[in-house]
């Protein structure tokens, strides 16, 4: 996605290359390798962060990591941004929080320019009733023009109907009509009973 507050202002949001984390043990990693890719300096320092950070997520999660599948190939993508405050002239890559492992990112909504806030999904297990999904939604917001990113946290209702998990994999669009008032629609899988709608209201001081 691509958010533009005004003239000057725009937040982009794109895909770099990784090293993969989950490639599956005693096989050789297939396909191209990450030195392969053409990066400028700084989008390869943000690639080379990323996966350090998919690394230790994988080593960390292991008791979860084991029943995922794996994959052949060397690299994988996750979801990165870009700022610019010249009306594209130039671009600045951003980092996304560290807490944030294999980020996904498919929502972005930008009510002025210095706010915006950035939906989609994080590999953090989560635990909803009997049942284990290995990623979650995940929620992310800046006061800065998108020079720094935190991540909003909640949680699952207990009373969640779908014991899998299945209507929390994502956060989807966001839309905000103004920096107090955001709405965004949960992202769920095919046999989900139910879709969750995601409200931020902040309260005027």
């Amino acid at each position: 996605p691509i958010v533009c507050s005004n003239a000057t202002h725009c937040v982009l949001g794109g895909v770099i290359p990784i090293r993969n984390a989950e490639t599956c043990p005693g096989l050789a990693p297939a396909g191209p390798s990450l030195a392969s890719f053409s990066m400028s300096p700084s989008v390869r320092a943000i690639s080379d962060t990323e996966s350090r950070i998919a690394a230790n997520w994988a080593k960390n999660t292991q008791g979860f990591h084991g029943a995922m599948s794996c994959s052949t190939g060397a690299v994988s993508e996750v979801s990165a941004f870009a700022t610019t405050t010249d009306g594209g002239l130039n671009w600045t890559p951003k980092s996304l929080p560290s807490d944030v492992p294999n980020p996904q990112i498919t929502g972005l909504a930008c009510p002025s320019a210095t706010e915006c806030w950035a939906s989609g999904s994080e590999s953090v297990p989560q635990k909803i009733g009997k049942g284990i999904d290995f990623g979650s939604s995940v929620l992310l917001g800046t006061t800065d023009g998108g020079a720094n990113w935190s991540k909003v946290t909640f949680q699952v209702p207990p009373s969640a109907p779908n014991p899998q998990g299945q209507s929390y994999q994502a956060i989807g669009s966001i839309s905000c009509t103004s920096s107090s008032l955001c709405l965004a629609e949960g992202v769920t899988a095919q046999g989900a009973g139910v879709s969750p709608t995601y409200s931020l209201a902040i309260p005027k001081s």
